[in-house]
């Protein structure tokens, strides 16, 4: 099975919210490390935090993110390095 077909498969069945100031994310980590992927929506900065913790612990799954991800020192460092991004489609009528 492709990569995309196994994204779009992918159920989310948890939601983990966090405290705005928290640093630590290991411990939501390890209660999705058997998830098939994990999709993140946060400002950039925890994005950094949250994908070096999710390296670190050797998450196997697949990782989406939002367009946040798409911020240069997010998406420059390393651990940002196969993560998906989904962006919404938009439809204008002029």
């Amino acid at each position: 099975m492709s990569k995309q077909k196994l994204i779009l498969s992918a159920i989310v069945f948890a939601v983990i919210l966090v405290t705005i100031g928290e640093t630590d994310f290991k411990k939501h980590v390890t209660k999705l490390i058997d998830s098939e992927a994990i999709y993140t929506v946060c400002f950039g900065a925890y994005l950094q935090k949250i994908f070096k913790q999710l390296r670190q612990e050797n998450f196997p799954g697949f990782i989406l993110s939002a367009q946040t991800a798409t911020w240069y020192p997010v998406r420059s460092m390393p651990e940002a390095n196969g993560v998906y991004i989904g962006s919404p489609i938009t439809l204008l009528r002029l």
